[in-house]
């Protein structure tokens, strides 16, 4: 989906007992990235009182990763600078395909603006703003909803530790860029997502739709993947009742189509284009959780099978 991550390697498991919400098996999963570089690591030798060490990781960035950074005209206001621009863009981009990170932890947090840490995350099945796929966190700080914030408060925390090299104007001046770039990124994410040509043209008009098609969604709890991958086959000269069935409220449904098809109709976009751009932005196989975890319980009889019987010999 272009979703910018870490991916999974190998995964190590052993005998040693671990409890959670019942006993499991310890494991380690192996990931690869660029480097597991994140926002803690900064944070650790900062309020530590480890300048030495803060440096030297700073110097780690710009020799090994950040080297466009090195050479700019202020290095470490262009490596903040970075890191604000591609983290809003990581959390537009999850917010668009109904994705919850579930831990969002300054230490989770990587410094190339990737999914990095995956713990409870999960994709939306039905569309709730405020889900939350956490069991740990009661008070939904890692919701859906919440990320864009979260994004920001963390960054907050990594801009403390440029304090030594940057004034604070600075520091504001990159931190001020973070909500524009998300929201930028998640508009034209949206457009894409429902066939709408991005713009100051359409600007107005296409946010009203956007926002209530979500609202839509919300209210209804339909399935977020799966209903905006129907909304492909949208046929502005047709009736779409497929689609339209699908909602118990028809007449807000009847209402928000008129508007959707005027924007449609207004943009002139040739009608397979419109259904092609939207299938690259609306996936057909989305993972479910509850699919992961029968993957899960198999998994965990096979492997008890396998202890079993090497125990046997």
């Amino acid at each position: 989906m272009g979703i910018p991550t870490s991916r999974a390697l190998c995964l190590i498991v052993s005998d040693e007992p671990v409890y959670r919400e019942k006993q499991e098996h310890a494991a380690k999963m192996i990931r690869a990235c660029q480097s597991h570089l994140r926002f803690g690591h900064f944070e650790y030798f900062y309020h530590s009182k480890q300048p030495k060490k803060l440096q030297s990781l700073f110097d780690y960035c710009f020799k090994y990763h950040l080297t466009e950074c090195a050479q700019a005209e202020s290095p470490y206001l262009a490596m903040l600078q970075k890191i604000v621009h591609d983290t809003a863009l990581l959390i537009a981009k999850w917010q668009a395909f109904g994705f919850n990170h579930g831990v969002m932890n300054t230490d989770n947090m990587s410094i190339h603006g990737i999914t990095f840490d995956y713990g409870p995350y999960a994709f939306l099945d039905n569309f709730e703003p405020g889900f939350n796929c956490n069991h740990s966190d009661p008070q939904g700080r890692h919701s859906f909803d919440s990320q864009p914030g979260i994004g920001q408060w963390n960054l907050n925390a990594l801009a403390q530790t440029f304090t030594p090299h940057l004034e604070i104007e600075q520091i504001n001046q990159a931190l001020r860029n973070y909500k524009p770039t998300l929201l930028k990124e998640y508009s034209t994410l949206m457009h894409n997502k429902l066939g709408l040509l991005p713009g100051a043209l359409y600007g107005d008009a296409n946010s009203h739709i956007i926002n209530t098609w979500l609202d839509i969604l919300a209210v209804e709890k339909k399935d977020y993947s799966e209903t905006f991958r129907q909304l492909c086959e949208f046929d502005t000269l047709g009736d779409n009742q497929n689609l339209r069935n699908q909602f118990i409220n028809r007449e807000r449904f009847d209402e928000w189509a008129k508007h959707y098809i005027l924007a449609l109709t207004e943009q002139g976009m040739n009608p397979t284009q419109k259904q092609s751009q939207m299938r690259q932005h609306n996936p057909h196989i989305v993972l479910r959780n509850y699919l992961a975890q029968e993957v899960i319980d198999r998994a965990e009889k096979v492997i008890l099978r396998c202890f079993t019987s090497l125990l046997g010999r």
